[in-house]
């Protein structure tokens, strides 16, 4: 059983909680009210197909920092950032 670290000052309030995380499915919910000890269970998901359906491929994406580029574009005459010195936003993930 892992011991949850304090946290926020929740309302008095019925809520709904269970355990989420990479690798795993949801595990069961259940209700819980603020300053009540719970008993919850991680669950190993059976296989990384269905552990994916609770993580998709979107999520992990939005996880993502993309750098900018660590110098300043190539401006032309006119001042607009020449498209080879902008490179691709591919680029940005080496």
């Amino acid at each position: 059983m892992i011991k949850a670290l304090p946290g926020p000052d929740l309302p008095k309030a019925n809520y709904t909680v269970w355990v989420r995380g990479y690798g795993l499915v949801d595990s069961p919910k259940v209700q819980a009210t603020p300053g009540k000890p719970l008993d919850l269970k991680a669950v190993i998901a059976p296989s990384p197909k269905e552990a994916a359906q609770y993580y998709p491929a979107a999520y992990w994406y939005s996880l993502l920092h993309i750098r900018r580029r660590a110098t300043s574009p190539a401006l032309d005459r006119t001042g607009t950032a020449s498209q080879n010195a902008l490179g691709t936003k591919a680029s940005g993930l080496n």
